[in-house]
C-alpha cells in the first residue's frame, strides 16, 4: 500500500481531470436531488460527492459555491428562501442556503 502526503493529494485532487469529473459527478447530483427531493442544500451535494480537495477547510473548496451559483445562472436551480444551519463541523453552523429545482431544468 502507498501512502501519499498531505500535498500530493491536494496536487492529485486539483488536477484538470479530476475537477472535470468532479464537476460531472455534481451536475449528475444536483439532476438526482432536483429529480427525488423537492428542496436540498449544497451539504446534500457534497455529502453525496465529496468536496473537490478531498478536506473542508477556509477557502479550499470554493468549487461548490461557484458550482452552485453557475447552476443557478443556468436556470437549474434556484433559491427558495430559506436557510438552514449546516450540519458538517467544518461549518461551524453556518446558515446555508435552501435550493429547489429551478424554472430552466430539463
Amino acid at each position: 500500500m502507498t501512502t501519499t502526503t498531505k500535498d500530493e493529494g491536494q496536487a492529485c485532487a486539483l488536477r484538470p481531470e479530476t475537477i472535470a469529473e468532479w464537476r460531472a459527478r455534481f451536475r449528475q447530483t444536483v439532476r438526482y436531488l432536483s429529480d427525488n427531493q423537492s428542496e436540498f442544500t449544497s451539504e446534500d451535494i457534497v455529502r453525496l460527492v465529496g468536496l473537490p480537495t478531498g478536506e473542508a477547510g477556509m477557502n479550499r473548496n470554493n468549487a461548490v459555491g461557484a458550482m452552485m451559483t453557475g447552476l443557478a445562472r443556468q436556470g437549474l436551480i434556484r433559491k427558495t428562501g430559506a436557510r438552514r444551519l449546516a450540519t458538517r463541523r467544518s461549518s461551524h453552523g453556518a446558515e446555508i442556503t435552501v435550493w429547489t429545482r429551478g424554472t430552466r431544468y430539463v
